[in-house]
């Protein structure tokens, strides 16, 4: 028998891959990350442990991966100063309605909705790192960070009031309404 083909062990380790996440998310509904044993997952995904094994080591592992890829995702949409707050979030909505599943486990992560915030402040015209600030700051330096705040905040909020209710809007619906907000907020 011949060798495999690079391409054809690459997409077997993709459907694998896909089995373990799919598998983790339905177990996800039921039960926290840290009730899940790496055999219950192999079960629910029809793979054994040592295939399991090699690709993650624990089932937090495998959530980290999914975390990391759905971020890295939501964040490839290079800042342009031409694409408008509409195109952004636009590519924000059809990314997570793409990743429906992932998206509700996302959004309750802290670290994961930190960086999201992040991507929607990068939105606002020049906008300074929440860090930067002082830690005395001046009346107008914490008023400037409160409405910063509100405004990625309440953007986000709209996002997971979307998903929380099933994505029935469009994309473009929800877009354009983040959009209408943060130029109000402007």
């Amino acid at each position: 028998m011949g060798a495999k083909t690079p391409g054809r062990k690459d997409h077997r380790a993709e459907v694998t891959k896909t089995l373990l996440r799919r598998a983790l998310i339905s177990l996800l509904e039921e039960k926290p990350i840290g009730s899940i044993s790496v055999a219950e997952l192999c079960r629910k995904a029809d793979v054994s442990r040592s295939t399991f094994y090699a690709h993650y080591d624990t089932p937090e592992d495998l959530l980290e991966s999914i975390q990391t890829e759905f971020v890295g995702e939501l964040t490839a949409l290079p800042r342009e100063d031409t694409a408008s707050v509409y195109e952004h979030m636009l590519y924000t909505c059809q990314v997570s309605l793409k990743n429906k599943d992932f998206y509700l486990l996302i959004a309750s992560d802290h670290h994961a909705r930190a960086l999201f915030r992040r991507k929607l402040l990068e939105l606002m015209d020049d906008p300074p790192e929440l860090h930067d600030f002082p830690e005395n700051p001046t009346p107008e330096q914490s008023a400037q960070r409160f409405r910063m705040l509100a405004v990625a905040e309440g953007c986000a909020g709209i996002i997971n009031d979307w998903c929380d209710r099933g994505m029935r809007e469009s994309p473009e619906a929800v877009a354009r309404a983040v959009a209408d907000f943060v130029a109000l907020c402007n």
